[in-house]
């Protein structure tokens, strides 16, 4: 990939030209490259949006039909497993410590088979 010339900078002008302003973004004192004139790059930010918001579409359609569903087992389970402790569900801690009571689990080791739960 190629090194941009150009560093990135920012500028704001009001409609009414009554003030203006403009930044030069740094990092570690070093100025930061502007990489809207490269292709791969934005072609790599593409696919990683394109990623993102296939893994989020199910949820997404999901809060959309169910507007009081944040936060719920059925949210929670169409959420990425990467996002679970970003985003903590109540109704999905109360699942599992059902769950783990009901298995009899400790530490992830079951002290009873499935047979014995289910006869």
């Amino acid at each position: 990939m190629t090194k941009p010339r150009k560093s990135l900078t920012a500028s704001y002008r009001a409609a009414s030209s009554e003030f203006e302003g403009s930044a030069n973004p740094t990092v570690d004192g070093k100025p930061v490259p502007d990489i809207s004139g490269l292709r791969k790059p934005v072609e790599i930010a593409q696919e990683l949006a394109d990623e993102v918001m296939n893994d989020l579409d199910k949820l997404s359609r999901f809060l959309g039909r169910n507007p009081d569903g944040r936060g719920s087992v059925e949210a929670h389970a169409l959420l990425p497993s990467e996002l679970w402790d970003a985003f903590p569900s109540e109704e999905m801690d109360r699942l599992k410590s059902w769950c783990r009571v009901a298995l009899n689990c400790e530490m992830g080791n079951p002290t009873k088979s499935t047979a014995e739960l289910c006869p």
